[in-house]
């Protein structure tokens, strides 16, 4: 599982939604991760069962 850091503020970070996103092909990870991640704190998994970890770990996903 990766999750993908912003540069932005820790206290800033703090206020965004977190989304969870889960693809078994590594590039479209990495798309979606740079699209989202100026505006949401972003969680990714590259399987179903590592979502599901995920989904569990605070803080918990928005979407």
């Amino acid at each position: 599982m990766s999750i993908y850091a912003s540069s932005d503020k820790p206290e800033a970070l703090a206020a965004r939604h977190t989304i969870l996103i889960v693809d078994d092909t590594p590039q479209n990870l990495a798309v979606l991760g740079e699209l989202l991640q100026s505006h949401y704190r972003v969680r990714a998994a590259n399987s179903g069962e590592r979502a599901l970890r995920a989904a569990g770990l605070s803080p918990r996903p928005d979407l």
